[in-house]
């Protein structure tokens, strides 16, 4: 496995490339328009970029925790939980465990969804700030 990160001023965007090369990594980069913000990084496909799996978005909110972002489509759907979430503005918020990891959360909102991994001494706190969480997707 090979590890690629393109680096910014204060944000960076991480990929990892399975039997891949270096060209491989820069051919990625190529594939997409980067640019930095204030708040973090917005990529575009150049072109007719192939993903075969839906693209998933990392980000770091203090106060919550580490999100990842992802559409909400069949194949993301089988990692929500066979039971009802509690309903939240714009979907439904999960929460579970993993052995000697501790918990996590789900948000899964219309068209895209969120795994919430909580900042340790605030996972009481968590549940209340993404009842109200915004999280969209612009195209």
């Amino acid at each position: 496995m090979l590890a690629a990160v393109w680096e910014g001023r204060r944000h960076a965007v991480f990929t990892h490339l399975y039997h891949g090369g270096p060209a491989d990594a820069v051919a990625f980069f190529g594939s997409l328009r980067l640019s930095e913000h204030e708040d973090g990084v917005v990529a575009v496909p150049k072109g007719r970029a192939r993903r075969p799996e839906p693209a998933e978005l990392v980000k770091e909110v203090p106060g919550v925790g580490l999100l990842e972002i992802t559409a909400l489509n069949g194949q993301t759907r089988k990692r929500l939980p066979s039971w009802r979430g509690a309903p939240v503005a714009g979907g439904e918020l999960f929460q579970d465990a993993v052995e000697g990891q501790g918990p996590y959360f789900l948000l899964a909102l219309e068209s895209l969804l969120v795994t919430v991994l909580p900042e340790e001494h605030r996972v009481r706190e968590v549940p209340g700030r993404l009842a109200g969480l915004a999280v969209e997707a612009v195209r």
